[in-house]
């Protein structure tokens, strides 16, 4: 019990990690974005498209890093489909 509890805090601190340091670059690059001075609408929207579409990759991760770390995850995508059929 207390392995899985170990297992499960270590698996949540990579998530915090994954999320901090994506998040991280992309206030960086953010600003630097906002240094050049384009703030008119379309360049504005452009760039919360981009930085939507980063967070969106950066829980694609975590949740690949969930998937592995899964006990048994590799036996459920390989195992054939069973048919029920009706009597």
């Amino acid at each position: 019990m207390l392995s899985k509890l170990l297992i499960a805090f270590c698996l949540m601190a990579l998530c915090v990690a994954i999320h901090a340091m994506g998040l991280t670059a992309a206030f960086r690059w953010l600003e630097v974005c906002l240094t050049r001075g384009k703030r008119s609408f379309w360049p504005s929207t452009w760039t919360l498209v981009r930085i939507a579409t980063w967070t969106v990759l950066l829980h694609l991760l975590q949740i690949l890093a969930w998937a592995f770390s899964t006990p048994g995850a590799a036996q459920c995508r390989t195992s054939p489909r069973r048919r029920i059929s009706a009597p």
